[in-house]
């Protein structure tokens, strides 16, 4: 099944498309500024890839953080290639590009999905990226392929949640954590780097931690990782 599905999204990556990535970029915002989500199933491609176990390459080269869509007393784990990203050499190129995480393919060309570019843009702060700026007309065709791509990536988010905490949409409350880190503070939004340490003092308050760690660890293994493909199907059939 493994096979099979990457060869699908992978086939996704650049179907249809006119992108080119500019050479005289300088890759600021692949270099430091936007986060990448990487699922856990990436996580196992990238350690086949490299030639090491999972556990190795999700500490080298992934954070932990939140992701808060409703509020704090519900926010969800995120998986992230850390930055600066590792994966770029000196003159800006991408090292695993065949087996970069779908969020990288994804960008800039997914935003040809969202209703208004501009309010998206300036909404989630993306700045001023010249591929944004003036990247080529997306396709019809290559709006279905981003389409798919995108639904393939939550099919794997959601699977991993299932794999880690035995149900999708797994959230931990940030409340009390944060109410001790911010206690004295008025008003104002909550910085990042405070809600990331909240969400790790709590995860290791409730033994998730370790539990994550281990369930990393057991994806070397043929039953880890069948348990996790297994979690996709599950995905699939709850959508169905």
């Amino acid at each position: 099944m493994l096979d099979a599905w990457l060869g699908e999204k992978g086939s996704l990556y650049t179907k249809d498309s006119l992108f080119r990535c500019d050479d005289a970029c300088p890759r600021y915002g692949c270099r430091g500024e936007l986060l990448v989500d990487a699922s856990l199933l990436e996580v196992c491609v990238l350690a086949r890839h490299l030639g090491r176990p999972a556990l190795e390459v999700f500490d080298r080269y992934c954070s932990t953080v939140p992701f808060v869509e409703r509020g704090f007393e519900a926010a969800r784990i995120r998986f992230v290639l850390r930055k600066p990203c590792l994966f770029l050499d000196n003159s800006g190129y991408c090292t695993i590009y065949a087996t970069r995480p779908a969020a990288c393919a994804l960008f800039p060309e997914f935003l040809s999905l969202q209703g208004n570019r501009k309010d998206y843009v300036i909404g989630n702060g993306l700045g001023y990226y010249p591929c944004i700026e003036h990247f080529a007309q997306v396709p019809e065709a290559r709006k279905d392929a981003l389409a798919a791509l995108w639904k393939i990536h939550q099919k794997e988010i959601y699977a991993g949640e299932i794999y880690l905490f035995g149900r999708a949409g797994f959230t931990v409350d940030l409340r009390e954590e944060l109410g001790h880190r911010y206690e004295g503070r008025e008003g104002g939004a909550v910085p990042f780097s405070i809600q990331t340490d909240a969400l790790h003092v709590s995860l290791s308050a409730g033994g998730w931690w370790d539990r994550i760690r281990e369930k990393i660890e057991a994806l070397d293994t043929p039953d880890g990782l069948g348990t996790l493909l297994s979690g996709i199907k599950i995905v699939e059939a709850l959508n169905s």
